[in-house]
């Protein structure tokens, strides 16, 4: 029923169709670990999906697994390597969970920072994090900065229309400290890797590292450090959050996370409160101190 290289076909076609980076990249992060726990899931294909989706650890797992099978079975349906009347997740379902931003406190954020050592992946590292705090950029839009994006005397970044998941051109700007951050990241490189002048963030080979190498790292540096609360979309949110907070525009926030609708914000962030709000317009959180050392004046 299902041929053995079907998962492999339906990453051939989506690049085919130019899709953006990201939503690319989401294909392999469900499929890839797929294929790995069941390497014969072609035979059994219903029981290893429903599977793979019980093993899901949260709600909106299940739910990315449960639509990314639903795509990969309609395009075998139009490319007729299945019936249209065959389903194997007929009658599956995945409860959309609640719209609400979970936000990487500051503490957090200053611990997973402190605990980083002086190898270059961890300042390469120290860099991604605190450019995702302060610029809400998604860890794909990271990925895909080259030096040509960022504007040192401006302080902004392009993110570029084929690399963002709204293909909406938008630019973003950022702090001092980030800039100091980027200058030296970028001397690191050219030592490390001469000629090297393309992406911003290189891998230990001098090529463009990839947004399921970011999360790894990340999950490495939380694991063996004991740190509580840390994740990546997390920064995205603290963003966002504190800018909601120091201005109470929604739409301040959309344009900074490429929401391409103010809708979209208001449904993460509805529960921000009126004294949030309040608090935020008297003082607003912001990302200055976020790196000092142990000891140092905030």
């Amino acid at each position: 029923m299902f041929p053995r290289d079907a998962i492999e076909n339906f990453h051939i076609f989506r690049r085919g169709l130019g899709l953006a980076p990201a939503t690319l990249e989401l294909d392999r992060y469900i499929l890839e670990p797929f294929e790995k726990k069941f390497p014969e899931w072609w035979k059994s294909p219903r029981q290893s999906f429903v599977s793979y989706l019980d093993s899901s650890r949260t709600a909106w797992t299940r739910q990315t697994r449960l639509r990314i099978f639903r795509v990969l079975l309609r395009y075998m349906h139009e490319e007729e390597n299945l019936p249209p009347d065959v389903n194997p997740l007929r009658g599956v379902r995945a409860s959309i969970p609640a719209k609400r931003a979970e936000a990487t406190d500051a503490e957090t954020i200053r611990a997973f920072l402190s605990s980083l050592g002086n190898h270059w992946t961890h300042r390469r590292l120290r860099v991604c994090v605190l450019l995702l705090a302060e610029t809400g950029l998604r860890r794909s839009e990271l990925c895909a900065l080259q030096w040509s994006d960022v504007d040192m005397g401006t302080r902004t970044i392009r993110v570029r229309a084929e690399t963002a998941k709204t293909r909406r051109e938008r630019v973003v700007p950022f702090g001092l400290q980030v800039a100091r951050e980027l200058e030296g990241l970028r001397r690191d490189a050219q030592k490390r890797f001469p000629g090297e002048g393309g992406a911003v963030f290189l891998d230990v080979n001098g090529g463009a590292m990839t947004p399921n190498a970011l999360s790894k790292q990340v999950k490495a540096v939380v694991k063996a450090k004991g740190i509580k609360g840390f994740h990546l979309h997390g920064l995205r949110h603290h963003a966002a959050t504190d800018l909601i907070r120091a201005t109470g525009s929604l739409a301040l926030a959309a344009r900074l996370l490429g929401h391409t609708k103010i809708s979209t914000t208001a449904q993460f962030y509805e529960h921000l409160s009126d004294d949030d709000l309040r608090s935020g317009m008297e003082k607003a959180a912001t990302l200055r101190g976020l790196s000092a050392r142990k000891g140092a004046k905030s």
